[in-house]
């Protein structure tokens, strides 16, 4: 051996860097990741007794030998036991979905226990050449055995479990099996270089930086786990077999928090409330997507179950994030795996599911156990998902349309068009409150928008649906659609495929749609009017009204939301009888027509006629019908009221 300390202090430098990043960060509960520490650990170790063999070996004459000795053999153990790990590391890697067999496993470590017996009781010898000093026997060869057969257990594991993993982890365990090769090799052929410890450093960093760098599992802006994390976890536990339970946790306000005080206030709340949690349960949390949290926990069910009451209680309050007070809705849920769960898709997609299908509790903070209801609700979901890629690919929907009447010419002077799921026979009537959400989520909804509207283009050029009173058809604009710099184009070009007139046509956009106010919307809106089409805004009264972007668009309708109707004609509601003369009267000072829906008695009919709404629509008319039914009932109204009609 070479007795000079430069490849010692270089590997030494490598691992003090290597071993600060590592530990910086929190890292995964993996079988993997404790492999790798423990392959840390003895690294530390093989570099350390390196540097003092070295000063035994330089000082041989004053050093006992049987110190020398020891710590000739620690460094021996130390080195082959960080090839035997490294060798676990490998086999953990390839066999994260397989059925692992302990049998080989116990085989294969027998060449390293084997090694622990020659370096404890077999020889080593020293010679001196000039200034150099070489050790030979038993024990130093043990070590050429153990990185030889452990190489071509690597080797024959990476060949023969090639399919189960990714390019990445095969070039990050090929490079650093490589650079233990050639060091070893070169050692060999010039043992004047001491170069054991650089190639445990480089073969660390090699695995650091390609494979178990545990920023990779971080979240920088939030410092949670991350969705890959949650994926590492969850299929290390499903092929464990073991049982553990994911508290999915849905923050519904976290887009108007972000609204209101900017999306760093935004995360700070969800690091702020992972913490927390974290804290309170002792358990992971990960952070999967937008506003949603995970948590993954191993105790029984009663136990989790009372440690999530507790943390419901303490969030059943106000938060201060940046010395701002806020409140905010939570909703959580405990999902059993693989009870109710049997792979990493169907938690991702319970989670999916929770999160976006919102309950809507009056309490702020609502807790749900996921069980067969959530179960067959989230099968439900699947099959309509299914359905409306079936249905946007092929002829799966109908266009229904329902009249609304003009309390001005006491007749029916338009309708507005509503899409219909054709009716499945595995799961009946699916309502557009349930699938248009799904569609607008699959990126579907701009071809459904085209669908409606070649529809309603042809059931209005087959019928002359002005010789039976109707102006103008209305026709909903999602807010994907509306984001669409081309729907002007597409709108224009499938009327004129039809040979209609832009006038024909009335387009409604929600008032949540107009809350977020684009310069893709208005300029749609003014592509569209320019034209000759106009606009309604729909729902008035169901969301958060912003007066000044109503102001600012160009609608020459409004839709009163029927929950505002509905609120006027309850008794004992004080707030909602101020609160719908109001808005008509404003509405009528900014020269808009008032369409009321909800309407279902004479008695609403009757009375929003006296306060000056123009137009009425609701189930005392009519609900949506089908196109030639409704051809029907306008016939029909026309045979009976021929001079109303006729007005």
């Amino acid at each position: 051996m070479l007795l000079n300390y430069r490849f010692q202090i270089a590997a030494a430098c490598f691992f003090v860097m290597i071993v600060l990043f590592y530990f910086k960060y929190k890292k995964l509960p993996l079988a993997v990741n404790k492999i790798f520490s423990i392959m840390l650990y003895i690294g530390a170790a093989n570099i350390i007794l390196d540097l003092i063999t070295v000063y035994t070996l330089s000082h041989v004459a004053s050093v006992p030998s049987f110190i020398n000795r020891s710590f000739h053999q620690a460094f021996v153990l130390s080195l082959n036991a960080f090839m035997y790990v490294f060798f676990l590391y490998v086999y953990r890697q390839t066999h994260k979905n397989q059925v692992r067999n302990v049998k080989n496993v116990i085989i294969q470590s027998i060449p390293f226990y084997a090694s622990v017996v020659f370096v404890f009781f077999g020889s080593i010898y020293y010679r001196v050449e000039g200034q150099k000093m070489y050790s030979y026997g038993i024990i130093p060869s043990t070590t050429y055995f153990i990185v030889t057969i452990y190489t071509i257990f690597i080797a024959y594991y990476l060949i023969k479990y090639r399919s189960v993993l990714s390019n990445e982890k095969v070039l990050a365990i090929s490079g650093a099996l490589i650079i233990e090769v050639v060091l070893g090799i070169v050692q060999i052929i010039f043992p004047v270089f001491l170069l054991s410890g650089l190639g445990v450093s480089l073969v660390f960093s090699f695995l650091y930086l390609s494979l178990e760098n545990p920023r990779d599992n971080i979240e920088a802006e939030i410092n949670l786990f991350n969705k890959h994390a949650l994926t590492e976890v969850m299929e290390e536990n499903f092929a464990n077999k073991r049982e553990f339970h994911v508290l999915i946790v849905a923050l519904d306000d976290l887009a108007t928090i972000n609204f209101r005080f900017g999306q760093r206030f935004g995360n700070q709340l969800i690091k702020d409330m992972g913490i927390y949690i974290s804290e309170k349960l002792g358990a992971q949390v990960f952070h999967p997507k937008g506003n949603a949290l995970a948590v993954i926990m191993y105790a029984n069910k009663q136990n989790v179950l009372k440690n999530i009451e507790e943390v419901q209680c303490c969030f059943d309050r106000n938060w201060t994030v940046n010395n701002v007070n806020t409140t905010f809705k939570l909703r959580m849920t405990l999902l059993s795996c693989p009870q109710y769960a049997e792979s990493i898709d169907s938690v991702y997609d319970a989670i999916e599911f929770y999160v976006l299908n919102k309950n809507y509790s009056e309490e702020p903070v609502s807790y749900e156990i996921f069980d067969d209801e959530f179960v067959k609700a989230q099968k439900r979901y699947s099959t309509i998902e299914s359905l409306v890629s079936d249905a946007v690919s092929g002829d799966g929907f109908d266009v229904f349309y329902q009249p609304i009447f003009s309390t001005k010419h006491n007749s029916y002077i338009t309708a507005e068009a509503l899409i219909r799921l054709k009716d499945s026979k595995t799961i009946g009537f699916v309502s557009p409150e349930e699938f248009i959400p799904i569609a607008e989520r699959k990126g579907l909804i701009i071809d459904l928008g085209i669908i409606v509207m070649e529809k309603v283009c042809q059931f209005a050029k087959k019928y002359d649906l002005k010789k039976l009173g109707i102006e103008y058809l209305e026709i909903n604009l999602s807010g994907l659609q509306c984001m669409d710099t081309a729907l002007s184009e597409k709108l224009r070009s499938i009327m004129d495929k039809y040979e209609l007139e832009p006038n024909f046509f009335n387009f409604e956009i929600t008032e949540t749609v107009v809350s977020e106010k684009t310069d893709a919307i208005t300029n749609n809106m003014v592509d569209l009017i320019n034209m000759g089409s106009s606009f309604s805004m729909d729902d008035f009264g169901k969301g958060n009204s912003n007066l000044s972007k109503i102001a600012d668009l160009p609608f020459e309708l409004v839709k009163m939301d029927k929950s505002l109707v509905w609120a006027y004609f309850e008794e004992n509601n004080t707030k909602g009888k101020v609160i719908l003369p109001c808005s008509i009267t404003m509405m009528n000072n900014l020269n808009m027509k008032i369409v009321a829906e909800g309407v279902e008695t004479e008695e609403h009919k009757n009375i929003l006629s006296d306060m000056g709404v123009d137009y009425l629509q609701g189930y005392y008319f009519s609900r949506p019908i089908s196109g030639d039914a409704l051809i029907t009932m306008l016939t029909d109204f026309k045979e009976k009221n021929p001079v109303l009609a006729a007005v």
